[in-house]
């Protein structure tokens, strides 16, 4: 990020010199900064059948957010000039698989649902910080129904923020 703003300082020098300023500047001021933030979430489930039958249910997303700012201040015998340049972008991607080995039933169907309910709840509850709720949650599904033999839920979110500050004087 930062070698990006480092690299506008030529560009800033430039248009300050098409403001009329001399290219002997008396003093230039450049500074930049920078913020990334990010989030992965991550889901699976499985679930196997008394007939053994298996679903596969999996879920992904990414957002990133990027904020900088630069600011170049050059003084000189003919005046000075400002350039300041804010930049702001988010990007956001997401995916679903679903994937079946089997043919199942219509009470496997309904018992499918009912548990992605339960579990959906417990997500929810996980990817908010709740991670004692979710675990609640999960442990009183108890009776998974007549016609399912197990499930694996594994779920993963992960969070980073990243910061660059850099600031040259020069006379």
């Amino acid at each position: 990020m930062i070698s990006g703003a480092q690299s506008a300082t030529s560009s800033s020098i430039e248009s300050a010199s098409r403001w009329g300023l001399q290219a002997g500047a008396e003093a230039q001021t450049v500074q930049a900064a920078a913020v990334r933030a990010s989030r992965t979430t991550e889901a699976e489930l499985k679930i196997v059948t008394n007939e053994g039958d298996t679903v596969t249910l999996s879920l992904e997303s990414e957002t990133d957010l990027s904020l900088a700012t630069y600011s170049s201040l050059v003084r000189g015998k003919g005046g000075s000039g400002r350039v300041k340049v804010n930049l702001a972008t988010l990007s956001s991607r997401s995916g679903m698989g679903i994937h079946v080995e089997g043919d199942l039933s219509e009470e496997e169907r309904a018992d499918i649902s009912h548990l992605l309910r339960n579990v959906g709840r417990a997500l929810r509850s996980f990817f908010s910080g709740h991670i004692r709720a979710a675990v609640r949650r999960l442990a009183s599904l108890g009776n998974l129904g007549s016609s399912l033999a197990s499930f694996d839920l594994k779920a993963s979110q992960t969070e980073s923020v990243s910061t660059a500050w850099w600031r040259k004087l020069i006379s």
